[in-house]
């Protein structure tokens, strides 16, 4: 029959094994590696984590026509005087349509924001890269997605009419026959 102290030593072994994979363990990403890739997400903020090793990571957001767009990364990292994040916008066609950076010392910003106005219906891109080479790091990326509201056609034309008719009685009043 197993002492006491060697069943002692098993599970403090047992518990020291466990930790060490779990605590080491490589974690895994959501976003994908370019536009064809790019991890789809919605408005509100997004975590994630940095492997490091990365050039560029991608995400994609729908966007309509006449929205505006903006996304703020920051991040957090055991690193962070080496951290410098670049946040660059695409639209569905992938065309450059603005950017933002930062640069993390004592004294500059912690996060980067870019925003822009979807001229088209469709899947903006967002392109995150560290030009620093990157450590891993958990970042937090928090996309506003803004709508603008529009004219109903049948609320212009309704508008048109009811002006022509105000028009109408005032001319007619301002011109009556005595």
């Amino acid at each position: 029959m197993p002492s006491k102290q060697w069943k002692r030593s098993l599970l403090i072994s047992g518990v020291l094994a466990f930790t060490i994979i779990f605590a080491f363990a490589p974690r895994s990403s959501g976003y994908g590696l370019s536009f064809s890739a790019a991890q789809t997400i919605s408005a509100g903020t997004t975590n994630d984590y940095w492997l490091g090793n990365e050039n560029y990571v991608y995400y994609q957001i729908s966007c309509s026509m006449g929205s505006t767009l903006k996304v703020t990364l920051s991040f957090s990292s055991p690193n962070a005087v080496w951290e410098n994040f670049e946040v660059t916008l695409y639209d569905p066609n992938q065309n450059y349509q603005a950017q933002g950076s930062m640069g993390l010392t004592q004294v500059q910003s912690t996060t980067a924001s870019a925003s822009t106005t979807c001229r088209m219906n469709g899947y903006y891109y967002i392109r995150l890269w560290n030009y620093s080479g990157g450590f891993p790091c958990d970042i937090a990326l928090n996309v506003q997605n803004t709508a603008i509201p529009g004219f109903e056609p049948w609320l212009v034309l309704f508008s048109i009419v009811a002006a022509i008719g105000i028009i109408a009685c005032l001319a007619r009043r301002k011109y009556r026959m005595v």
